[in-house]
C-alpha cells in the first residue's frame, strides 16, 4: 500500500465543513469474535462472583471476587468498544468507545496520512507524553495517521481514509 501524506496549512482560516461542521464521521465495531469472548468474559465472570457471594464467608474463594469483577469488566470493554474518527470545521475528534474522545484542534495537526496499520508495529497505549505515540484499530487495514505540533501521534483505524484526507484538506481552507 502506498502512504499518501500532507502537510496542513493551519494558519488559514478555517472553512465551515458541511451540516453543523461535521465534514467526515466514521466509526468502526468491534468483530463478531472479539464481542463472543466479551460475552464470555461477563458470563464466567459474573457465574463466578455468584457462586463466591452464595459461598459461606470463610471460604478462602473470598479472594477470586476481584479477578471475577475484573473478568466482568474486562467483557464490557470489549462488547462495547469502538473506534471513529470526526472531522470538524475546527478540529478531529478520535473515539475510542467506552473511554472519553480526544479532540484535536485543527490549528495543532502539523501532518496528516493514510498508512496500513502492518507498518505501524505494536501498539504503545501509554499517557500522552512528549513523543507519545497511540493507536486506536480494532481490526488491521488502512487509517489515518495524525501528527501534532507537540510531537503525539495517533493512528486511527477507518474504511475509508482517503475520504478523512479530504475533509481535513476541506477543513483546514487548503
Amino acid at each position: 500500500m502506498t502512504t499518501t501524506t500532507i502537510a496542513l496549512d493551519t494558519a488559514r482560516p478555517t472553512v465551515q465543513a458541511g451540516a453543523r461542521g461535521v465534514a467526515f464521521d466514521e466509526r468502526e465495531t468491534v468483530p463478531a469474535w472479539m464481542r463472543a469472548i466479551g460475552a464470555l468474559l461477563i458470563l464466567a465472570g459474573a457465574l463466578l462472583t455468584a457462586a463466591i457471594v452464595a459461598w459461606p464467608r470463610s471460604a478462602p474463594e473470598v479472594s477470586l471476587l476481584l479477578p471475577a469483577l475484573a473478568a466482568v469488566v474486562c467483557g464490557v470493554v470489549l462488547v462495547t468498544a469502538r473506534t471513529g474518527l470526526t472531522v470538524h470545521a475546527d478540529a478531529v475528534v478520535v473515539h475510542i468507545r467506552p473511554f472519553p474522545s480526544r479532540r484535536i484542534a485543527l490549528d495543532r495537526i502539523v501532518t496528516a496520512r493514510v498508512a496500513d496499520s502492518a507498518g505501524l508495529g505494536a501498539p504503545h497505549l501509554g499517557p500522552w507524553g512528549p513523543g507519545s505515540h497511540r493507536v486506536l484499530m480494532l481490526s488491521d487495514g488502512a487509517g489515518l495517521h495524525l501528527f501534532d505540533d507537540r510531537g503525539r501521534s495517533v493512528f486511527v483505524r477507518v474504511a475509508h481514509p482517503e475520504d478523512a484526507i479530504r475533509a481535513l484538506i476541506h477543513a483546514s481552507g487548503e
